[in-house]
This record gives structure tokens, sequence and C-alpha cells, in this order.
């Protein structure tokens, strides 16, 4: 069973690491990612790795547009409260 994931956060310090772990991993399906600076690029071009082939988002809200069975939340304080009340 491969889970499908959105990460938040997707092209900062830690949340492109997180992004590439995830691409790397058999198991895991990046779905869907948000950050605000890079909206409409493909993450993979933004993060220097090509097996991440989805397209940025600006909120949390459009991203989880797109199905998925797990939301990573790794943004700063002020933008995380309402990412999670919207994955909620």
């Amino acid at each position: 069973m491969v889970l499908r994931v959105c990460l938040a956060g997707a092209t900062g310090w830690a949340g492109s690491e997180l992004a590439r772990g995830i691409a790397r991993t058999p198991d895991l399906d990046l779905v869907a990612a948000v950050a605000r600076k890079h909206v409409g690029r493909v993450l993979g071009e933004v993060v220097g790795e090509p097996l991440l082939t989805r397209h940025i988002y600006a909120s949390a809200a459009d991203a989880l547009a797109t199905p998925c069975d797990v939301f990573v939340e790794y943004t700063r304080p002020d933008s995380a409260r309402t990412n999670v009340h919207t994955s909620s």
C-alpha cells in the first residue's frame, strides 16, 4: 500500500529534505505540496529532485483538493495553525 502525502512547507530548509526523503521512499507518494514562494512551479525543479513531479500550491486548502492519506505540516507557526485547521 502506498500512502499519499501532502506536504506543507515543502521548499523550506527542513521541508525540502522531507520532500526528497518522501520521493525516495517506495511506499510514499508526494501528491501535493504547499509553498507560497514557489506557487505553480514543479516541486522537483525547486528542490533539485527529479522524482518530485507535482506542482506547488499556494495554500493547504488548494493542495488538499488532491486526495491524500497524510498531511504533513512543516511551516512557520503563524501558518501552521491555519493549515492544520484546514486539514481537519
